[in-house]
């Protein structure tokens, strides 16, 4: 048997007999070996040794797998992507938009050779201002987090990922809720002559209310919206509509108009009166933004990230930042209308 200076050794058995080594006597001590360990006291130490810590485990090296790490969640940017995106022109903080306001009008000649109608006096025109706004963020790191990380998988890698995500978020609150004031844009909700509708709190007064949104466009644009974003929230509630017969209301989303392309498809969810149902966290809630999202305009510059070194020295301190400058504008107000509601219980 197995003694601490005996002849035979237990490892030199085991590598023997998976070598395929054949040996009845060697064979017989493994198996003698086994029936003992599994009752005699002296074998519980050995018996122990497992894959947790202090028993074993710390000859199990972890797998850090930064290359698959797992970004923090932040609501999206579906209206910005809805909207025209244009690159935001170098060297201004303003840009002005001219807009024909009265345009011209034609009429039947009442004769031949008669006077033709001059236009020039009713011809009116208007400018739309957008200013352009920084969205920024930055955070202080030690240089040992920068210094000690794996090349190409650090916390500067991350945070550069992070501040899209992060900087989309607050684009999108801006669209939607922005104050026009301290540095912020003008939202749809504060954007002057958008058009506004109030509906009741029951089911059938929302649906009354989007579709009177979209008849106050057409009305005052000639041209249909083509898009509706809800707060997911409400989603919730308006989704739980069924008819008498428990079947849902909301017919599901198919396919999206070429203006909505780069939108992302799971953020369409029913189609509605010739809408596109559009769930956007971002939405404030109680409220529905019915659009032709072409009447939507959005200027970006490019994402700056910058990690500067001599911040914070002192303190063996590292500053990362993030900043963009952006400007929006909605081309034609009535391009535009806010359906306001008080969500209660789901109706039929």
């Amino acid at each position: 048997m197995y003694t601490e200076h005996g002849k035979h050794s237990y490892f030199l058995d085991c590598a023997r007999a998976a070598a395929g080594q054949v040996d009845g006597a060697r064979e017989k001590r493994l198996r003698d070996h086994g029936a003992q360990v599994r009752v005699h006291r002296e074998y519980e130490a050995l018996r122990a040794i497992n894959g947790t810590d202090g028993t074993g485990g710390y000859a199990i090296p972890p797998d850090w797998l930064n290359s698959v790490w797992v970004e923090a969640a932040h609501p999206g940017r579906a209206l910005a992507d809805a909207a025209v995106n244009m690159p935001l022109p170098p060297g201004t903080n303003q840009l002005v938009i001219p807009v024909l306001s009265t345009g011209t009008s034609m009429s039947v000649s009442t004769a031949q050779n008669s006077q033709v109608a001059e236009q020039a006096g009713s011809i009116t025109d208007a400018a739309i201002t957008a200013n352009v706004v920084t969205v920024q963020a930055q955070t202080t790191v030690s240089r040992q987090l920068l210094d000690f990380a794996p090349e190409g998988g650090g916390i500067d890698r991350w945070l550069a990922m992070d501040s899209g995500a992060a900087y989309g978020a607050e684009l999108s609150q801006q669209l939607y809720s922005g104050s026009g004031s301290n540095g912020q844009l003008t939202g749809i909700v504060n954007w002057p002559n958008v058009l506004t509708v109030s509906a009741d709190s029951s089911t059938a007064g929302f649906w009354n209310g989007i579709a009177t949104a979209q008849q106050q466009i057409i009305s005052n644009l000639y041209l249909p919206a083509n898009a509706a974003f809800i707060n997911s929230a409400d989603w919730g509630w308006i989704s739980a509509t069924v008819d008498m017969s428990g079947r849902p209301l909301l017919l599901p989303h198919t396919a999206a108009s070429d203006g909505l392309a780069r939108v992302a498809q799971e953020s369409f969810v029913a189609q509605l009166g010739g809408l596109s149902l559009i769930v956007d966290p971002s939405v404030p809630s109680g409220k529905v933004v019915v659009a032709r999202t072409t009447e939507l305009a959005v200027y970006e510059g490019p994402l700056n990230f910058e990690v500067n070194m001599e911040y914070g020295a002192g303190n063996m301190s590292a500053l990362i930042s993030a900043h963009r400058y952006v400007a929006w504008a909605i081309r034609r107000p009535a391009g535009v209308c806010v359906v306001s509601f008080t969500p209660t219980t789901p109706g039929s």
